[in-house]
Formats: C-alpha cells, structure tokens, sequence
C-alpha cells in the first residue's frame, strides 16, 4: 500500500511540474509540410506546448519546430508527434536546436488523419528526498525506478502508468526503506525458532 501511495505521489509531482514547467515555456512554431513543399498547417504550440491539425491527405510530412526564444535556449526537450498510430519522437532535444535551423520530423499519414503533437521539458522532479526520473521512450513516459537493494541489477525505465498503479509486476521499491518494509512485513513464524 505504501509502494502504491508513493508511487501515486511522485505521478502527481510530475503531472504538477509538468503543468508549471508548461506555463512558463513559450510557444513553439510549427510548420506542417506537405510531400510537395507547400505548407499545409503553421500555428504555435498551445500553452501545454501541443498542437493539432485538420484532417490531411495520405502522404509523408515533414514537421518543422522553431523557436527564437533564449528561454528555451539551456534547456532540454521531448517532442512527440503522431498521426493515428504512427509515432515519432525525440526524447532529448538540446534547446539551441529550435533556435539554429530548428528540429523537423518526418511522418507517414494516412487518409483523414491529422497530426497531433507536443513539445515538453524533459524533467527531473524532486521530492523529499526521493528523485524520480522521467523520460520520453516512443512517445509515452517512462520513469527511472533504481536498483532494488540486495539485488545484482540495476536500475530500469518503467512506463509511467505501471508506476503510478503501483503493478508489483513493474515495480519494486529501492533502497533502505523498502529493505525495512520487507523485514516488517517478513512472516516470522516460518523462520528458524519461529512457531
């Protein structure tokens, strides 16, 4: 239960962060282009750094972000893009890139779809001495789970939704507090003297 609730907090520290991390980072160009050229969408990203557009022919696109902001200029990004199930995304984009020529991506689309998509900060989220990692893998979130104490492996990413549902499948809990719980939690009874 513990795991659980942990888990579900550090979920809303990142939901949290992203939400603050996304008032303060300025609107990204985005320029849609068609397999002839032309432009066939251009607008800013909205405040939550996405952006969408209408419904476009089958084809492959290429899609261009720019920016010439100095806000964005020391920091690190993700970018994600889709069209349907088609996905494409970088999950550490150096800020100066959106300044020097920009950062294009090319996708496939298919009849009537749109293309969805947004740029975020790549985050480190810190709370109470616990540092949780969060990383854009193929277009979902991923969150660093360390290695578990006693144990030869190391540390792994876990989809965001396993951590925050807690699945003990996914994910183990680390370090001296989870090694503690263990030994309170441990059935006694079957033990060398026990009953």
């Amino acid at each position: 239960m513990k795991t659980r609730m942990h888990l579900l907090l550090i979920s809303f520290l990142i939901a949290a962060t992203s939400i603050a991390h996304a008032g303060s980072r300025p609107p990204v160009d985005v320029t849609v282009l068609k397999p002839d050229g032309k432009v066939a969408y251009k607008a800013k990203t909205g405040a939550n750094g996405t952006f969408a557009t209408g419904k476009l022919d089958p084809g492959n696109y290429v899609v261009q972000f720019n920016s010439d902001s100095l806000a964005m200029k020391n920091n690190q990004f993700a970018i994600v893009v889709s069209a349907g199930k088609k996905k494409v995304s970088a999950d550490a984009v150096d800020g100066e890139r959106f300044n020097k020529g920009g950062v294009a991506m090319k996708l496939e689309v298919g009849a009537g779809m749109n293309i969805t998509g947004q740029v975020t900060d790549a985050l480190t989220v810190t709370s109470t001495g616990t540092t949780a990692k969060v990383k854009i893998i193929n277009g979902k979130r991923y969150v660093w789970v360390g290695p578990e104490t006693g144990s030869n492996m190391g540390g792994r990413w876990v989809e965001e939704s396993a951590a925050a549902a807690g699945s003990a499948n996914n994910v183990r809990r680390s370090g001296a507090a989870a090694l503690q719980s263990r030994e309170d939690h441990a059935d006694v009874s079957s033990g060398p003297g026990g009953g």
